[in-house]
């Protein structure tokens, strides 16, 4: 079959084609949700169960294992782990890589409906979530006034309603501020003197606090839905409550309590830069794009920057969309690089027009991978990015060889414009299509990489085999048509013969004779070459042997993913369980006030009563997080590596919670690089183990420790 013959006899029709690539192509381009990372799925459920004011032990022997007995027979799981803490039970769910989550979660729901019949009947209902990386945090809105907590607070939840309305935003958590609540305060010797009850008390106000609907009233010809108002706007209201009737007198509110219109007990404290804050924390929907949600943001709280109080002041922090940005920014400015050089070489090489016929198969490739991609719901992110720079050069082999035929046929066998484009592209269009097979062969195999690693990275070969196929595509219909209407080298030949001499004819002549001295001397190292085989051979053999040598002696070690320097690090602050708010809040102060002396901190934000930045953390009062953030590179004093470093020693010192200095993390979700897990029956014995586990690695910070720890016969320590 002649691809190009029959695209010819429809050049109309191609025509029209190319204008629809360009126009959805263009349209798909900018459509394309942006995201810093691929959106995938991990393979995690957790089970989150709270069950206030009872032990650690209770909560494993009442909860933890009732999930996990019934759990542990869903088929798929790789592994069970959990974690069972004052009033709070974790069991994290673990499923093979090729699990449908949705299908894991509903397996999961039956089954722990299953365990919390056999568990106490006060229980809390357990939560159950999966695990999905698109969902953190994509940017933090600090408020701050001198108009009181309370009121910024306010403010704070009226700005989190009209953010959540924007089309693509999951939540927004509100952190830090002080929250109104009214307090009944009773006094227990009035109590016992009334015999009254906190019941009596909830009850009372319960029934007296609501509105009643009182049904419909019939005037006339008309009707009248009827509703006795009933909910107090006064907290002082309250007092005239009838809490009950003692000795036929009533015995109201007042007379045994006192109402106070007060705040909650703080559970969470936010602060910008050391100053006291509201923080709205945003989390996009899986899919969505990052850079409009920003915007639209940012658009919101300018639009209604007059009807906030006076005083009032906003930031943002953590914003994704900023380093989406610069990366895609960057990423596109090295795609129009690397077009502009292919485009030079090519030019050099082919002359003025052939090189324009070759260049078009780049956008036209692009764009119609764009459809491509779009319509198979890909997001633009630094995979895909990548993918096309990587795939830039490789695109225009398919055009070069079928332009380069054409242009052979017109000059050195005299075929007329049009019998060339359609002769030229047939004799090469098996070549061609078995050349482009093996390129996508090269990388077909990364779609079936397993693991969290290879969800990440299918984007890659995904990407590439789709533009591969678009080049293809490029050059068997589009390049034939372009060629019969614009390559015609008899023309062309005496247009050139009666013209002077310009310079792009000049730069390409001389890099003709250049081209033509480079091939004479590659001549010479053949022949050469090929007279003293067993030389040429034995000195590959030799090179090899030697590289690996090299390699092995003087290489930088290996790493799954090129560390680079942070714009972000966490500083996560854990205190005993137990321990309130208010004494983890005292922590976080300490090491804010370390932070102070770091110029190449743009700001840092804590966050008092949660662990935010990673999977794991929730609200808790022993936790908090210090996101710092550092100015841009060109304008740090030092390296942010070392920057960090500086941070992780100078809070050494603190000891009365364990401190974790983490950098923010690139590429795909790896886990530590080194887990040591203990496992065995006897709780007080895992935690002995642990802390002899600890120390030596402390002191040794060696692997082989493992090879003298003592252990008692009934545990099992696994690496």
């Amino acid at each position: 079959m002649n691809i190009a013959k029959f695209s010819i006899k429809n050049k109309v029709t191609v025509y029209i084609f190319m204008a629809i690539i360009v126009i959805y192509g263009a349209i798909s381009y900018i459509s394309m949700p942006r995201e810093a990372a691929p959106s995938i799925t991990i393979p995690f459920v957790f089970v989150n169960t709270p069950y206030i004011g009872v032990s650690p032990a209770d909560i494993e022997n009442l909860v933890t294992q009732k999930i996990e007995s019934e759990v542990k027979g869903i088929k798929d799981i790789k592994k069970i782990t959990s974690v069972s803490q004052e009033s709070f039970s974790n069991v994290s769910i673990e499923f093979n890589p090729d699990v449908k989550i949705e299908d894991a979660l509903q397996k999961v729901r039956d089954k722990v409906s299953t365990a919390k019949t056999k568990m106490p009947t006060d229980i809390e209902e357990p939560v159950i979530t999966e695990l999905n990386f698109s969902e953190l945090p994509m940017l933090y809105v600090n408020l701050t006034g001198n108009f009181g907590l309370s009121k910024l607070k306010d403010v704070g939840d009226n700005i989190a309603d009209k953010i959540e309305a924007i089309p693509g935003v999951l939540s927004v958590d509100v952190t830090g501020g002080l929250e109104r609540e009214i307090k009944i305060n009773t006094d227990a010797n009035k109590l016992k003197y009334y015999n009254i009850t906190l019941s009596d008390i909830s009850n009372a106000i319960g029934s007296e606090n609501l509105n009643v609907p009182g049904g419909s009233v019939d005037l006339g010809s008309s009707s009248f839905l009827v509703r006795v108002p009933g909910e107090y706007d006064n907290p002082q209201q309250l007092n005239d409550i009838v809490v009950k009737t003692r000795f036929g007198s009533p015995v109201y509110l007042r007379d045994a309590a006192t109402v106070e219109d007060g705040f909650k007990d703080r559970s969470t404290y936010a602060r910008e830069n050391g100053v006291e804050a509201v923080t709205l924390v945003i989390k996009k929907r899986s899919g969505e794009n990052i850079v409009n949600i920003s915007d639209r943001v940012k658009e919101l709280l300018k639009e209604d920057e007059n009807d906030y109080p006076a005083g009032m002041k906003y930031s943002f922090t953590g914003d994704q969309s900023k380093n989406i940005r610069n990366t895609v920014h960057e990423l596109e400015n090295g795609i129009i690089t690397g077009v502009l050089l292919v485009v030079l070489i090519l030019f050099l090489s082919m002359g003025m027009k052939n090189a324009f016929l070759v260049s078009t198969s780049i956008p036209f490739s692009f764009l119609i991978s764009f459809i491509v991609l779009s319509a198979l719901g890909v997001t633009l992110n630094i995979v895909v990015l990548f993918s096309l720079i990587l795939v830039l050069g490789i695109i225009v082999d398919d055009a070069i060889v079928v332009t380069e035929n054409i242009y052979r046929l017109q000059e050195k066998e005299g075929f007329n414009a049009l019998d060339a484009a359609i002769e030229g592209p047939r004799e090469v269009q098996v070549p061609v299509f078995i050349a482009t097979l093996t390129l996508i062969s090269s990388f077909f195999p990364l779609l079936f990489f397993p693991g969290i690693v290879g969800g990440f990275m299918k984007f890659l070969p995904i990407t590439l085999i789709v533009c591969l196929f678009s080049s293809l595509f490029v050059a068997l219909v589009i390049n034939p048509v372009l060629a019969s209407k614009f390559i015609n080298f008899q023309k062309d030949r005496v247009k050139q013969k009666k013209s002077k001499l310009n310079p792009f004819t000049l730069a390409h002549l001389w890099f003709d004779k250049l081209f033509e001295r480079l091939i004479n001397h590659y001549e010479k190292v053949i022949r050469f070459a090929v007279k003293r085989k067993a030389l040429v051979i034995g000195g590959t053999f030799t090179l090899l042997i030697a590289v690996f040598v090299l390699y092995l002696k003087f290489n930088n070690g290996i790493e799954f993913f090129p560390s680079i320097e942070p714009q972000q690090a966490y500083i996560y602050v854990t205190l005993p369980d137990g321990s309130n708010v208010q004494k983890t809040n005292d922590v976080t102060m300490i090491i804010e006030d370390k932070l102070k002396a770091y110029k190449d901190l743009d700001y840092y934000v804590s966050n008092v009563g949660s662990e935010i930045g990673s999977f794991g953390g929730g609200n808790k009062t022993n936790v908090a997080t210090i996101t710092l953030n550092f100015k841009d590179k060109e304008e740090r004093e030092q390296s942010s590596f070392i920057t960090v470093d500086q941070i992780r020693e100078a809070i050494t010192g603190i000891t009365t919670a364990e401190i974790r200095v983490e950098k923010q993390q690139g590429g795909p979700p790896t886990g530590p690089p080194v887990n040591i897990e203990i496992s065995g029956d006897d709780f007080t014995k895992l935690g002995e183990l642990s802390d002899v586990v600890k120390e030596k690695l402390k002191i040794l910070k060696v692997l082989p420790i493992l090879k003298i720890i003592m252990m008692p016969q009934n545990l099992k320590l696994e690496l």
